[in-house]
């Protein structure tokens, strides 16, 4: 068997796995940079709604419940397209997208973490909020769903650029057996 014959078939298999190694590895690198991307969004986010908690958790721990009503208007007009929630010693107030409160949020605060429930994913950024008169959590939440679908949409063009490469080496010459030339009668 010539050489040639037998370097066809194994660019054939090589070619369609290298290309789908390079793919996952492209994914892992596309969610690392979307997982990121959002990170930091909702740190923008912690830092612009953080004197809204602070205010929110003063007039809570003072007593005056209806002195919390502006706060909190302004809490969730400064959270934008994430959902929030300020965990204090006695109160609780939540608005926009978020996990249900019978979920399990971690005790670490600081490092965005994924909080997973009912078929449902979101990255979720706790930080501390300390006024004189009380402490709390700051949660801020935002939906993965883009990024979700940004990966499906890599990966699918993943999968079609491997289809559409996966014949090219089988078409190359050299693995192609060669005829011997005809001879003429005469």
């Amino acid at each position: 068997m010539r050489l040639s014959a037998r370097i066809g078939p194994a660019v054939g298999c090589t070619a369609p796995l290298l290309v789908l190694t390079c793919g996952w590895l492209l994914l892992q690198l596309v969610a690392r940079d979307l997982h990121r991307a959002e990170d930091d969004h909702l740190r923008e986010r912690a830092a612009a709604v953080a004197p809204d908690a602070r205010a929110l958790l003063r007039a809570g721990a003072a007593g005056r419940p209806k002195a919390a009503d502006a706060p909190e208007r302004a809490l969730y007009s400064a959270a934008l397209d994430v959902g929030v929630r300020v965990v204090g010693p006695d109160s609780c107030f939540s608005g926009g997208p978020q996990p249900g409160s019978d979920v399990p949020l971690p005790a670490r605060t600081g490092a965005p973490v994924t909080e997973r429930a009912d078929g449902t994913s979101s990255r979720a950024l706790a930080r501390p909020v300390r006024t004189p008169l009380a402490s709390g959590t700051l949660w801020v939440f935002a939906s993965d769903t883009a990024d979700r679908g940004q990966q499906r949409l890599v990966r699918r063009r993943v999968l079609v650029t491997t289809v559409l490469a996966a014949p090219g080496p089988a078409c190359w010459p050299g693995g192609r057996p060669r005829v011997p030339p005809r001879r003429c009668a005469g």
